[in-house]
């Protein structure tokens, strides 16, 4: 539901809007596994979908373990040598926005249907 459909405009957001505009070059063409990025570098898509993930499921008590899973998945990017530090960095930083845009529109979207 409402998850899916943030992923799918953030996602599309990232990686066609803003990674089209930006278009900085990865650190690397070919990445360490042989496959060769068909994609730009900035903001990093994966950081984006995870943070955005981690923000609209977080919950209290739930906030440490899902960022802390969005923080490994966007450090490894790094790690990897596939992103640049900043490429991550503003990746989380959007995926957090669409994770609250997300689930305020859910939110609403429910109240609005279950009033009839």
């Amino acid at each position: 539901g409402g998850l899916a459909a943030t992923l799918g405009i953030e996602s599309a957001a990232v990686n066609v809007g803003l990674k089209g505009i930006v278009r900085r070059p990865r650190p690397v063409e070919v990445a360490r596994s042989g496959r060769e990025f068909r994609t730009t570098s900035f903001p990093s898509g994966h950081a984006a979908s995870s943070f955005a993930s981690a923000t609209f499921l977080g919950r209290p008590g739930a906030w440490g373990s899902l960022f802390g899973v969005a923080t490994v998945v966007t450090t490894s990017r790094v790690v990897l040598g596939v992103h640049h530090l900043s490429d991550v960095l503003a990746g989380a930083v959007v995926g957090v926005g669409f994770g609250l845009l997300g689930r305020r529109a859910t939110a609403a979207l429910t109240r609005r249907l279950s009033q009839g």
